[in-house]
């Protein structure tokens, strides 16, 4: 579903008002205030599919507040991931302040209040990351709860690059398309964030990180492919087997179920998407490189507690 909206249209004298209403249904629940005697205008456009978000936003200076009553009224299985492009954006997250300066990105856990302060009028693209992709594919993310990177980090920059690009699509992205940018930009995100946090060890980037987001580009991009084996995603990433399997083993699978549970995760995305009612169960599970139906029905019910035709049925 994609919306505009602008305040200069709306038809109420509480700008405020009418901004944090729409925001709150096409984005995330917050509470907007104001200065005393400030006025207010801002527009955005958001496109949504299922869990996944996108907007561009731009505003004059207020607070947004997601308190626990927020969090309540539109529950907590999602990340947010900011990138600040024009002014400075406060963060209070419990205890911990950050300034947001243009190029920077925040990613947090929308289950923690918070509070975003816009001293100035701004413009930033945010998304909405569904919370069960971090645990997936991100623990090192998931663990931190929230993280800032500059453009300082050269995969921040190319994470930027690909989110603005993105953006600039947002009127002619389908739902599968936005699923698949969000998942590309976080990939850049999360592997310029570095290493998995852990308290008895310090923080430093890993090329390894690097390494498994240029794996799962290339997984993702041969997803499709029923051919597709851990020897040619090690052929294509110019390294040994072994050293690919060291990737998957921080995450705790193997590069063939990797690819068996991205491939479920498509399907399951097919067959509840009206846009792809017409096509078979069958017809979706070759799609997305299973070559026996049988075996595709055993994983998808091992996988998601359900078997397909269930799904399709809801």
């Amino acid at each position: 579903m994609f919306r505009e909206f602008n305040t200069t249209n709306s038809d109420t004298r509480d700008t405020i008002g009418s901004w944090r209403a729409a925001v709150a249904e096409t984005l995330v629940d917050v509470d907007c205030t104001l200065a005393k005697a400030s006025e207010f205008n801002g527009a955005f456009s958001v496109l949504n599919a299922g869990e996944f978000g996108l907007a561009k936003l731009q505003s004059s200076r207020h607070s947004a507040t997601r308190d626990r009553a927020c969090i309540r009224r539109s529950g907590d299985d999602f990340f947010m991931l900011f990138l600040q492009q024009i002014g400075r954006m406060g963060v209070v997250i419990q205890d911990r302040e950050f300034e947001i300066q243009p190029g920077d990105f925040f990613l947090y856990d929308a289950s923690v209040p918070h509070r975003l302060i816009f001293e100035e009028p701004f413009e930033h693209i945010a998304v909405r990351v569904p919370r069960t992709l971090i645990g997936r594919n991100w623990r090192a993310l998931q663990h931190r709860g929230c993280f800032q990177m500059t453009p300082r980090e050269p995969l921040g920059r190319i994470a930027a690059a690909a989110l603005d690009a993105s953006a600039a699509s947002i009127t002619r992205m389908s739902r599968d398309d936005l699923a698949i940018a969000v998942e590309n930009v976080v990939d850049l995100f999360a592997a310029g964030a570095g290493k998995p946090f852990s308290d008895d060890a310090p923080h430093r980037t890993s090329s390894m990180d690097i390494s498994f987001a240029r794996a799962r580009a290339v997984i993702q991009a041969r997803l499709d492919d029923s051919e597709l084996t851990p020897d040619d995603i090690a052929g294509e990433l110019r390294i040994s087997r072994r050293a690919l399997n060291k990737l998957f083993e921080r995450q705790g699978v193997g590069p063939m179920e990797y690819i068996i549970l991205e491939r479920l995760e498509q399907a399951a995305r097919d067959l509840s998407s009206p846009s792809h009612r017409s096509a078979s169960i069958t017809d979706i599970a070759f799609r997305w490189g299973f070559k026996n139906t049988s075996h595709f029905a055993k994983r998808f019910r091992q996988h998601f507690g359900m078997m397909p035709t269930e799904l399709r049925g809801h």
